[in-house]
């Protein structure tokens, strides 16, 4: 009788001692704890996504801000001229237009001084009127120095169609042809203006870029392209 309580009593105490080690061992982790780890977890997976955006975001506004890329040169009678070169390389093919536009091509020009304009001339052919094919350009001084206007750069030119023959070929980039180009066409090759100032008699349209500026006058009669000014950005 007492081998068999005691062999009770044993049992009993065994099954006690198994049934504590198993709730040790399967112990749930504390709410606060796994809160916190997932929270942690989710952090670190939420980084990567939120830089990504933050600089695509940043990308993209700039795009916006300056989308246009201009080229900075034109065409006249089939000859290319540039912008940021010297006085003196368009001379080659023009001529100042008149005593003072000479008097001006040979003035000194103080550095930082504001653009100074010229007023030059493609040389009378037989094809050609004495008051055809004018454009006026505006030459600035970078250096340290005072220099002649012909060996200031040349950052801005102007033509307007009332001194440009259809026959001359005045061409801009891109695709803009003084006289003939219309309105629409100028909003298909370039999209909508940054500005748009409404006249009487044109209409004023202004494109900036990172690299300079394109200012367009269309006629409201014709709807054609009258004048174009090219500035590129001081460098």
């Amino acid at each position: 009788m007492k081998n068999k309580i005691l062999l009770i009593v044993l049992t009993m105490l065994a099954i006690l001692v198994f049934a504590a080690c198993n709730d040790n061992t399967s112990s749930p982790v504390p709410a606060s704890s796994q809160t916190e780890n997932q929270a942690a977890n989710q952090t670190e997976a939420q980084v990567p996504a939120t830089t990504s955006q933050t600089v695509s975001t940043s990308r993209n506004n700039s795009n916006e801000q300056n989308p246009l890329e201009l080229e900075m040169w034109f065409s006249l009678l089939g000859v290319r001229h540039d912008l940021g070169v010297p006085l003196s390389t368009f001379l080659e093919h023009f001529r100042p237009d008149g005593r003072d536009a000479a008097a001006r091509a040979e003035a000194m020009i103080e550095p930082g001084q504001r653009p100074w304009q010229v007023s030059l001339i493609i040389p009378q052919s037989g094809q050609v009127s004495s008051r055809s094919n004018i454009i006026s350009v505006s030459v600035e001084n970078f250096t340290d120095e005072p220099i002649s206007a012909t060996d200031a750069i040349v950052t801005s030119v102007t033509m307007r169609g009332m001194y440009v023959r259809s026959s001359s070929e005045a061409y801009f980039p891109p695709g803009l042809i003084i006289s003939e180009t219309t309105r629409e066409e100028i909003l298909t090759n370039l999209g909508e203006p940054d500005n748009t100032r409404s006249g009487s008699r044109v209409d004023t349209l202004t494109y900036r870029a990172a690299n300079g500026e394109l200012v367009l006058q269309v006629t409201n009669s014709r709807d054609l392209l009258d004048r174009v000014v090219l500035t590129m950005r001081r460098p």
